[in-house]
């Protein structure tokens, strides 16, 4: 239920695709996506920014690793 809030909260305050991509199958933990488009790489840069930022500041997140592919 807490991820599922938070996804929900992340989608709704920024303009983000979000999913669940990995270690559904193990408690507590999961690994997400986060996918955005644009025209300006600043702005999908200040969205990705703004998601990570987002997950930094939720005392019940613990964020092991972040990793941004622009295509």
């Amino acid at each position: 239920m807490v991820l599922r809030s938070l996804k929900d909260r992340i989608r709704n305050e920024i303009n983000v695709s979000i999913a669940e991509v990995g270690k559904q199958d193990i408690w507590q933990s999961t690994e997400i996506a986060v996918v955005t488009v644009s025209a300006e790489k600043s702005v999908v840069e200040r969205r990705l920014s703004d998601v990570s930022r987002m997950l930094q500041s939720n005392p019940r997140v613990v964020m092991i690793d972040y990793v941004t592919q622009l295509l």
